[in-house]
């Protein structure tokens, strides 16, 4: 099993918590979109987070 960051703004969190519910999660992506260190020298992103009530 991998980790998969998806850096999109505009419906990460709905994403979050369909993945946390969810038994099995299909990713189609490009190869070119593959790297194997993250961090910002190789893959720059940011965290974001939310409080559910």
């Amino acid at each position: 099993m991998g980790i998969m960051i998806k850096v999109g703004k505009a419906t990460l969190t709905r994403k979050k918590i369909i993945t946390s519910v969810s038994e099995k999660i299909i990713c189609i992506a490009e190869e070119l979109k593959l790297v194997k260190y993250l961090g910002r020298q190789y893959m720059p992103f940011t965290n974001q987070l939310k409080s559910f009530q």
